[in-house]
C-alpha cells in the first residue's frame, strides 16, 4: 500500500506540471506595487485662482475678475455679498473665465464677489472691492461679460473708537 501512495503522488505530481505545458513562454504581468501606491488616498479637488484688477473705487467703476485653473467648459455663477448677480458664465477650453463688474448702480460700501461651480473645484473663491467716494474711476478694461452690481447689498463696515478704562 505504501507503493501504491507513493506512485500515485509522483503522478499526481507529474500529471500537474503536466498540465502547465500550455502555458509555458507564456508572458505574465509582472507585479508592480506603484500601480497600487496611490489606491487609498482621496483625490483632491482642483483648485482654481480668483482674481479682482482693483481694490477700490469710486460708484460707476469697473472691476476685471478673472479666474484661472477652473474646469473647462463649465458654467459658472457669480455671487456679490451672498446675492446672485449672475449665472451660466462659461469658463473656456483653458479653464479661464473673465467679467467686468459695471457699479454705476451699486451702493457705497464692501462688496465680496464669490464664485461657484457645479462641480468640486475649490479655490480661493472669493475677491473684494470697496466703493468710495473719493475713489479712483476705473473704466472698462478686458473682455468679458458685462456685469451689474446692484444697489442695496453693499456692506458698510463701521469702525467703532477704542478706548482704555
Amino acid at each position: 500500500m505504501k507503493t501504491f501512495a507513493k506512485t500515485f503522488y509522483i503522478i499526481m505530481i507529474l500529471v500537474s506540471g503536466a498540465a502547465l505545458i500550455p502555458v509555458l513562454g507564456v508572458q505574465g504581468r509582472t507585479f508592480r506595487w506603484q500601480n497600487y501606491a496611490g489606491l487609498y488616498e482621496t483625490p483632491t479637488p482642483p483648485t482654481f485662482t480668483l482674481l479682482i484688477n482693483h481694490s477700490h473705487g469710486a460708484p460707476g467703476s469697473f472691476f476685471t475678475v478673472t479666474g484661472t485653473g477652473l474646469p473647462s467648459n463649465t458654467p459658472i455663477s457669480v455671487f456679490a455679498n451672498g446675492v446672485q448677480i449672475a449665472s451660466n458664465i462659461m469658463a473656456n477650453d483653458f479653464g479661464e473665465v473673465s467679467f467686468q463688474l459695471n457699479t454705476s448702480n451699486a451702493s457705497l460700501g464692501l462688496y465680496e464677489i464669490t464664485i461657484s461651480t457645479n462641480t468640486s473645484a475649490s479655490g480661493p473663491s472669493s475677491v473684494a472691492f470697496n466703493l468710495i467716494p473719493n475713489g479712483p474711476q476705473h473704466p472698462p478694461t478686458g473682455g468679458g461679460s458685462i456685469i451689474n452690481v446692484p444697489s442695496g447689498i453693499a456692506v458698510i463696515q463701521q469702525f467703532l473708537p477704542y478706548t482704555i478704562r
